[in-house]
């Protein structure tokens, strides 16, 4: 193949590609790969910096001279009153005056020198703490200049330098007047222009493990050293100093103290007093010198101290430097490229999911379920925060008079139990907690037909509920206050068995559901033989009470916090978080096609949602939450 062809190969693929890519309507994205830029390392770099600068005050560094002075002058004035008393030594008299004055003298010594202990021991503290954190802040600054793949943040400071240098070379030019130009009779050298170098550059025998140091020659060398050079560094034992200077300095004090009660007993009037000065100057002398040898590390250590402060200074600006670096938007731009991204994961997800089931138009003319409105009411009953399990709603199939009555149960007992029904004539009334009737199954609680878990609903002007401490259904008629049961299969689960749950919490003894829709009443329930997985019952309402059909499901009951039937499809939902549950299944008993991938959520305003039903006269969903009552809106397409 000619390269000419070759050459039309290569630009006309892409262009076919192109077509095609764009006839997909595709987006494409570009990313940033890399990771994001560790701000909070930089952050916290800066915070370390402002506080060891905050630490070095100039009060910390003199504190040690201001004591050691002090030491120096106590001593001045214990040598001075020594000499007094020796030019007027009269026997007796002076042994005890002198002793008691020396005495004095030394206590004064040696509170100055606890004081100088401690202060130095902070001192050393606080520089071993500002020497780990610069320590930390170097490897910080590596790591931080090791994630400049692109080298933007070297180049840019490096210009910034040079502009600096430049700047500043400027000005010295124009500021400064030459160089003076030493006459050929002063040293024969001329005027000073500029300074070229390095000629030299390594590192010592030490490498990298000394910072602090100084090298160089003898300016004045004897015959024969000419060529030699010298080299001290600062090493970690500088930080010790003190300690051993300050200890000497104790241990030379009570030295003295010993001598002078030593010789206080041995008193012999006049041997006494020559022999005791003797020996108090010449350990005053030693104490002394090692004031001096204190005095002059201190002196050193509050130059290393400035210089450490001066470094962190540098390191503060760098730090301020860096954080305006981002000029080209990097890292905003990362963040908005990983929103976009999580943006397009989830549209994408939405498409994948297939549409809730859609009820035949003949069936009940409701459509498609596609959201949860509301809550349209949201209020606390007349027994305010004290019952946190209960039901609430209206009768779905009311006896004629009846149609605006509202009815509500709380479990009175131990939050289970409850055996009575209080009604009222409107919704006004319940919400205003008056007017209302109450209706016993029972005087005792909890008893034999008495209710037994919050899942309960009136049909026909009838209570359907868990009858206490069997697997059977209850049947309460309000009119003749009478109850009639039927149970379930042996194996069905009550008193907590299969409960509704979460991974949060267990929705106690509502082993059984009931739910109501436009052709009757169904429980819900799970039995042994088929693995704790959900049971659908339809209820005949007839009295006493039939099981009629029964479905079988693939939903584990305790993965469910609560189910509802519309038109023949059961619903159960799961609890997403505390402000959110979301209905993520349906089974529909005329086709037996069961779907786990619905997501309609339900806006919660408490945390969990003991009891909820719909009712198929006002497509409401009744809600029973924490001792709140609420209904939700089915919206349908």
């Amino acid at each position: 193949m000619s390269q000419s062809n070759m050459f039309i190969l290569m630009v006309v693929i892409p262009l076919i590609l192109s077509q095609s890519t764009r006839g997909k309507d595709c987006v494409c994205e570009l990313q940033n790969s890399d990771p994001a830029f560790p701000e909070n390392k930089l952050k916290n770099v800066e915070f370390t910096t402002s506080k060891c600068i905050g630490n070095i005050t100039s009060e910390k560094m003199t504190e040690i001279d201001r004591l050691v002075l002090g030491l120096q002058h106590r001593i001045w004035q214990l040598l001075d009153n020594v000499s007094m008393l020796e030019k007027e030594d009269n026997g007796n008299l002076y042994a005890a005056v002198s002793l008691r004055i020396i005495e004095l003298e030394l206590a004064e010594i040696q509170d100055l020198l606890d004081k100088l202990n401690r202060t130095t021991n902070n001192y050393q503290l606080l520089s071993g703490q500002t020497a780990a954190e610069l320590q930390d802040m170097e490897e910080t600054m590596v790591e931080l200049e090791k994630f400049d793949h692109t080298q933007v943040m070297v180049k840019e400071r490096e210009n910034q330098r040079v502009k600096r240098d430049l700047d500043r070379c400027k000005d010295v030019i124009n500021s400064t007047t030459p160089a003076s130009t030493l006459s050929p009779g002063h040293c024969g050298l001329g005027r000073m222009v500029n300074v070229s170098g390095p000629r030299t550059y390594s590192l010592t025998v030490y490498g990298t493990s000394y910072t602090f140091g100084a090298w160089g020659r003898d300016a004045k060398p004897a015959p024969g050293d000419e060529n030699k050079y010298w080299l001290v560094v600062l090493s970690s034992s500088n930080m010790t100093d003190l300690d051993r200077l300050v200890l000497g300095l104790q241990q030379r004090i009570k030295q003295l103290e010993e001598n002078v009660i030593m010789l206080e007993k041995e008193d012999d009037r006049n041997l006494y007093g020559a022999v005791s000065l003797r020996i108090i100057e010449l350990e005053s002398a030693e104490i002394q010198d090692l004031l001096d040898k204190l005095n002059r590390t201190t002196q050193n250590y509050q130059h290393l101290s400035v210089q450490t402060a001066a470094q962190l200074e540098d390191m503060k600006d760098t730090m301020v430097e860096l954080e305006k670096f981002d000029k080209m938007q990097v890292i905003k731009k990362y963040r908005e490229s990983h929103i976009k991204k999580n943006l397009e994961q989830c549209k994408e997800e939405l498409k994948a999911t297939a549409a809730p089931p859609t009820v035949p138009s003949g069936r009940c003319g409701l459509g498609r379920m596609v959201s949860v409105a509301g809550p349209r009411i949201y209020s606390l009953t007349v027994y305010s925060t004290s019952y946190t399990y209960g039901a609430w709603g209206r009768d779905a199939k009311p006896a004629p008079g009846d149609e605006n009555k509202y009815w509500l149960v709380v479990l009175s007992s131990s939050n289970v139990y409850g055996n009575f029904i209080r009604q009222y004539s409107t919704l006004s009334t319940l919400l205003l907690g008056i007017g209302s009737t109450d209706t016993y199954i029972s005087n005792s609680n909890p008893t034999t037909n008495t209710i037994q878990g919050p899942n309960m609903v009136m049909y026909g002007n009838a209570l359907y509920y868990n009858c206490y401490y069997t697997y059977s259904v209850c049947q309460f008629n309000l009119t003749t206050r009478s109850v009639s049961t039927v149970a379930l299969t042996k194996d069905a689960g009550y008193n907590n068995k299969f409960p509704f749950a979460h991974l949060g919490a267990t929705y106690t003894y509502t082993d059984m559901d009931f739910a109501t829709d436009e052709s009757g009443v169904y429980v819900i329930y799970a039995i042994t033989s088929n693995f704790g997985n959900v049971m659908i019952s339809k209820v005949e309402t007839s009295n006493p009470p039939v099981l009629n059909q029964t479905w079988s499901t693939s939903l584990h009951k305790r993965t469910v916090t609560n189910t509802f039937m519309v038109c023949g499809v059961l619903y159960a939902t799961r609890y997403l978080d505390k402000e959110t549950e979301e209905i993520f299944y349906s089974y529909d008993t005329k086709t037996k096609e069961e779907r786990y991938d619905l997501r309609i959520h339900i806006k919660k305003m408490q945390t969990n949602i003991q009891f909820l039903n719909y009712d198929p006269r006002d497509h409401l969903l009744y809600v029973y939450s924490d001792a709140y009552i609420l209904t939700y809106e089915l919206i349908f397409q």
